[in-house]
């Protein structure tokens, strides 16, 4: 009876224990500081720069990433693995995080960037057969907006044994010129445009 007693009271005090380590970690705080990367904001409930979480399974605010003017949100990234999202994802535009461990300052960032436009690129003989390396490169480029893109190719560009291209120049839409003779071109990117080079064959002379 007496050996009941006592382990009766041993499990009392673990019981005890554990409770106060619970209590103890229900009472630590956590700590996020919240940042941006590019041109956007963060809305949340509160007007402070960080958010504290009194539990480190507690729900923290909802915060909203808020793009400006023509930019995009792309991401939010966060300092440890041991912060978790609640509600949302690394792509989603409002989220609430918990930790999973207590007492640590944890960093919160929200990445934005310039939207994108399609910046179109043609690079042809006078027979339709692509020619070259032109930057950027055929076909679609998703380029940001507000880009200072410096498109061009080289030229003469060096085709089958005796037979060359050189470049006669371009003609644009969008923020491309009209028609240009260069081989090269320095815009800075506002809408969808598109360049098209044009090539003209160069045969060898044998004497």
């Amino acid at each position: 009876m007496q050996k009941y007693t006592s382990t009766f009271k041993i499990k009392i005090l673990v019981y005890a224990l554990i409770s106060m380590c619970t209590l103890m970690a229900l009472q630590a705080t956590v700590t996020v500081n919240v940042s941006v990367d590019g041109p956007g904001s963060i809305s949340k409930t509160s007007a402070t720069p960080f958010i504290t979480m009194s539990s480190i399974y507690t729900q923290s605010e909802l915060m909203t990433a808020v793009p400006t003017g023509t930019a995009v949100f792309s991401h939010w990234e966060i300092s440890s693995s041991e912060l978790k999202y609640w509600t949302g994802n690394s792509t989603a535009t409002v989220i609430s995080l918990y930790a999973t461990v207590d007492g640590i300052s944890y960093d919160l960032t929200a990445v934005f960037e310039n939207a994108s436009v399609n910046v179109s690129v043609i690079s042809q003989s006078s027979a339709g057969i692509p020619v070259g390396d032109p930057v950027p490169t055929h076909g679609v480029n998703a380029i940001h907006l507000g880009t200072v893109l410096n498109a061009g190719v080289r030229s003469p560009y060096p085709a089958n044994t005796g037979i060359r291209y050189s470049c006669s120049g371009f003609i644009g839409t969008g923020d491309f010129l009209p028609v240009g003779p260069n081989t090269n071109t320095t815009v800075t990117i506002t809408q969808a445009s598109t360049i098209t080079w044009y090539w003209d064959t160069q045969y060898q002379l044998k004497c």
